[in-house]
């Protein structure tokens, strides 16, 4: 479908003269080739299923330049809360490797980029309870670390992959812990 404002761009572009133009909208409109409202709702509908928010929504009707209220295509809270939620389950399930911070971290950020507010993806957030699997991963993340630093002093080479660990989301605990372990095998 064409919105009302690219079909008058389409024929001004083939220099039809502005009478032309009404002539023809009229006449798309009583067939019902051209509607802005029902434009916008398939745009709503496209955006809730493809898990984006409100502001993608807004952003598209903008670059579709359609002649309506937006305020009446709002998304409705409970409907934004439960696409937030499958956005979170989604992303749960495959970064549950990570540390609990650096998850929330990527959900966050994840959910901001496709349009959803602070404050609701915060309040989703914070009843989800994450789970710390990230001990499977940390071992292999100090073992990359102490390789890519084996040229390093001992001082030298623990600060840095402390730094690198802790910027990758684990815990100041949890690696200080695991490189004494891995020290005392050795």
């Amino acid at each position: 479908m064409r919105s009302i404002s690219e079909v008058k761009d389409y024929l001004k572009k083939y220099q039809v003269n502005d009478n032309d133009i009404i002539d023809i909208l009229n006449r798309l409109k009583d067939l019902k080739l051209v509607d802005d409202n029902m434009l916008a709702n398939l745009i709503l509908e496209s955006t809730i299923n493809n898990h984006k928010g409100p502001n993608i929504f807004i952003q598209k009707v903008k670059q579709r330049k359609l002649d309506i209220n937006i305020n009446e295509f709002v998304y409705e809270k409970d409907i934004e809360e439960e696409v937030i939620d499958k956005v979170i389950k989604k992303y749960l399930d495959n970064n549950k490797e990570l540390p609990i911070k650096k998850q929330k971290e990527k959900i966050y950020t994840k959910l901001l980029r496709d349009g959803f507010s602070n404050d609701l993806i915060s309040k989703c957030i914070n009843k989800v309870t994450f789970l710390d699997n990230s001990y499977l991963s940390l071992e292999k993340d100090i073992n990359k670390a102490l390789f890519k630093y084996r040229n390093l002093d001992l001082k030298e080479k623990k600060e840095k992959v402390l730094s690198n660990l802790m910027r990758k989301g684990y815990s100041y605990s949890q690696i200080v812990s695991k490189i004494n372990s891995i020290d005392n095998q050795d």
